[in-house]
This record gives structure tokens, sequence and C-alpha cells, in this order.
């Protein structure tokens, strides 16, 4: 079998075909690249804990422990979870591991992703990586006529073989200026002319273009596109919250009929707090550095986000699936916490933050629901598509969904577990929060204006 090729249409009527990366290249760049993220990773954390604990520098100097979030567990994170992305960008498509197996990364055009692209894809990992060693990811390889994975076909991205000669955009506009001047001065080549004239316009558009406006791009994603999308989702979004307290009203029941079905919802040590009259959240600060405590949840808060929405990919039934998970687990704990009388201590802990928190995740299920629904019902030729669009659509709500989260992880940090906080003040912090997150979705934190007409702007 020869090598798939992926061809792109130009102006003159002569195709560009670059070859289409197999899953054995895609597979040595990204060994690769795991390796190289993996030592960064692991160098800086045990160069961080090293001077933490004063093995590298005296004692005085060393970090305070309630700053090891900050200078050497997040540090470590971004730079494994951020490697893909971040380089990327900056390198057009590549990385080490890319450039050592000679591939790229290239729109269906052949043009260089852009960094919204470039995130989407690096999102659906998530998804790919399933169950174990990115099988998921691996069969859709093979499945698909362009040897991609989930990530790219959320993002319309391919992974070619680097050809620079076939991808120089620069020196092909230099040299398409030339065989224009020169066909020009032919008799009877009008529509030549033309044709060239037209490819050598799209590129002088974008060599030429105006550098990006990062402020202005930002504030027009939050006043107008991403509460346009949220005011798309409210159908879904309707489905999705009874989805949710369904599988909490379930949860409670299961739990409350069948105690012993707790073990399935709580772990063992979970269990034997609650048993001795104590919430597992107890003690947590004397335990652990708020800033700590923090960090952990907001990266679980942002996975369990991010996997709501990209498991809409597997036709919605991911997104019900979490949703209805999380819900159980809310219910079930509530009545394991009601058999010994903690439920109102598990309220306390949970309405500062879990106001804005359920709804977040509520939300992304609800794009996660019409990412699906682009499968189901696609509104454009293909499922792909159809897929890759509303893809770029709903991800403009990932920015203000990690806004909000970000608070809800300080929240639950160093208000939730801090018993010298009065029930008054939690209910007033989660009240509060909830309308700066409404404040935010609709866009008017960010200086957007309610519509003069009745649904305009929908």
């Amino acid at each position: 079998m020869g090598t798939e090729q992926l061809t792109i249409a130009s102006a003159t009527g002569v195709d560009v075909s670059l070859p289409i990366a197999g899953p054995g290249s895609r597979s040595y760049a990204f060994v690769i690249d795991w390796h190289v993220r993996l030592l960064l990773a692991a160098a800086w954390f045990l160069a961080g804990t090293l001077i933490v604990t004063g093995a590298l520098l005296p004692r005085s100097a060393a970090l305070d422990s309630r700053t090891f979030a900050l200078g050497v567990l997040l540090p470590s994170l971004a730079l494994y979870f951020l490697y893909h992305p971040v380089l990327e960008t900056a390198f057009g498509g590549r990385t080490p591991g890319k450039r050592i197996a000679g591939v790229r990364l290239v729109t269906r055009r052949g043009d260089t992703p852009s960094p919204g692209a470039l995130l989407i894809r690096n999102l659906f990992r998530v998804i790919d990586s399933l169950p174990a060693f990115y099988l998921v990811g691996l069969l859709a390889c093979f499945a698909t006529r362009d040897r991609v994975r989930i990530g790219d076909l959320a993002a319309g991205t391919v992974l070619v073989l680097d050809q620079r000669a076939a991808l120089a955009a620069l020196d092909g506009y230099r040299a398409l200026a030339r065989d224009l001047a020169t066909v020009r001065r032919w008799p009877g080549a009008a529509s030549l002319a033309r044709g060239l004239e037209s490819l050598y316009a799209t590129y002088h558009a974008a060599i030429s273009r105006p550098p990006h406006r990062l402020r202005a791009a930002l504030l027009k994603l939050l006043r107008e596109e991403a509460p346009a999308v949220v005011r798309s989702l409210r159908a879904p979004l309707g489905w999705v919250v009874l989805l949710f307290a369904l599988g909490t009203g379930a949860g409670w029941w299961l739990v409350s009929r069948y105690p012993e079905l707790a073990g399935l919802i709580a772990s063992e040590d979970m269990i034997e707090h609650v048993e001795r009259g104590e919430l597992w959240t107890d003690g947590l600060l004397n335990v652990t550095p708020s800033s700590v405590v923090s960090l952990r949840i907001l990266s679980n808060n942002v996975a369990v986000t991010i996997a709501a929405f990209c498991a809409g990919a597997f036709y919605g039934l991911g997104t019900v699936y979490l949703i209805t998970l999380n819900g159980l687990l809310l219910g079930g704990a509530f009545a394991l916490t009601h058999q010994h009388g903690l439920d109102g201590r598990l309220f306390a802990f949970i309405v500062a933050h879990g106001t804005v928190e359920l709804s977040v995740i509520c939300l992304a299920g609800a794009a996660g629901v019409a990412l699906g629904g682009s499968l189901v019902h696609p509104e454009y030729p293909t499922r792909r598509e159809s897929f890759e669009r509303r893809t770029a659509e709903l991800a403009k709500l990932l920015l203000p969904c990690a806004l909000l989260l970000t608070g809800c992880g300080l929240i639950e940090g160093f208000v939730s577990p801090d018993a010298r906080v009065p029930l008054s003040a939690r209910v007033a912090i989660g009240v509060g929060y909830w309308l700066v997150m409404a404040g935010v979705l609709s866009g008017r934190l960010f200086g957007a204006r309610r519509p003069l007409i009745p649904g305009a702007g929908a």
C-alpha cells in the first residue's frame, strides 16, 4: 500500500501533494517527545524539591513549604502538560520529537495550524489516550483516511512528512510574483494570469496582514463569542442539568437503600472517617498547605471539565456517562454522610465553591452533548467537517470556564476546609461567586451590553 497524500488545491490548477505520516512515524515522534517532557518535568521537580528541603541551599534560603506548589509542583506540571501546545505553536507545528521523526502538523489547506487549533488538538489527548497507551488515538489513525487521531479531526490538522520546499510560503510568494510578471507579458494567457493574481493576492494577504491583537481578541471572545455559545447551549444545558439531578437522586437512593454500596462511591479511608463521625476533609489544612490543596483541586476540576467536553466525541455518550457518574457520586456521598449525621457539614464544605464548580461541569457537559450532536446530525456535508467546526465554536467556552474553575480551586483550598468560616459566609460566597459566573458567561463583566431587541444577538 502506497503512502497516503494530502492534496492541496491551488488557484493555478496545479495541486500540491504532501505525504501523510503513518502511525509508525507518529508513534516514533510521540515517544521521543514523551521522554523529553518527562525528563524536563522530573528535573525541575527534583531540583525544586532539593531546594525546598534545604539540600542545595541553606534552610534559611530555601523555599517556604507553602510555596512548594507554585515553585515546584506547578512548573513541573506545566512543563509536562503544556509541552506540546507551546512548542507546536512556537515552532510552526513541530516539536523536538517531530523534528527528529521528520514530520510536522499542517491544516488541511497546508497552512501552519493556529494556536487555537493546536490547543484543541492537545485537549483531545484526554480521549485519544484512553484506556491506556493512546489506544483510541492509535485505532483512529488506522481507521481514518488521513491517518489522524480524534484530536486531529477536532482541530482540522494532519501530520505530514516534513517537506520544507513545498511549505516555504515566503519563497513561493517571491517566485509567484516573478511568474505573474512574466505571464502578464504573454499574449493569450489572460486566464492563467487571473489565476496567478488570485493566488498572489492570497499570499499577500497572509504575509502582509497586521499583527494579531491579543487583547482585542480576548475581549471579543469574552464579550461576544463565549456568551453567544452559552446562549446556543440552553436546550442541551437543561437536559444535562436534569440528567445530573437524576444521577444525584439515584446515588442518594441506592446508598440509602443499600448502605453496603457505599464502597462503590467512596474509598475505605473516606468511609472510616465518616463512621468515626468525621468528614474526610477534616484537618486537611493541618496536613497540606492551602496552596497545594488549591492546585490539586484545580487540576482535578479542569480534568473533569475537559473530559466532559471531549467525551462528546463518542456521539455524546461519553459525556452522558460522565455527568451521570458525577451525579451518582455526589448523591451517594450525601447519603453516606446523612446516615451518620454529617450531611450538614458536607453541605457547608461544598456550598462556597460547589455552586460554580457544578455549574461549569454541567456547562461543559452541555457542550459535549452538542459536540456529539454534530456527529449524529451533521450540519455540513461530512461528519468530519461538522465535528471540526462545532469543536472550534464550542472551544470558545474553555477560557471563561478555566477562569471560573481557578476561583473555585482557590475557594476550595482556602475557604471550604477552614472550620473558622461560618456557614452564612460560605453561603454568601457561593451565591456571590455564582453571580460573578453569570456576569462572566453573559459577557457583562467584560463590558458587553444587553441586546436592545429581545433575542438579538442570539
